[in-house]
């Protein structure tokens, strides 16, 4: 927690409060978006071979 020294209690208070939540969800925003990329194209390709067998 290197980043850390030198805030005092008030750059504490921010990483705890607001730093922490905001990357936890951004990490599972990006993690969602990945998957649901992954969806997609998954659902086009099977889309396209079928497209193509007809």
């Amino acid at each position: 927690m290197g980043i850390l020294i030198g805030l005092g209690s008030g750059g504490h208070s921010f990483y705890r409060h607001f730093y922490e939540p905001f990357m936890s969800l951004l990490h599972h925003s990006l993690i969602d978006y990945s998957n649901l990329q992954k969806e997609m194209k998954e659902a086009v390709d099977t889309f396209e071979s079928i497209a193509i067998q007809q």
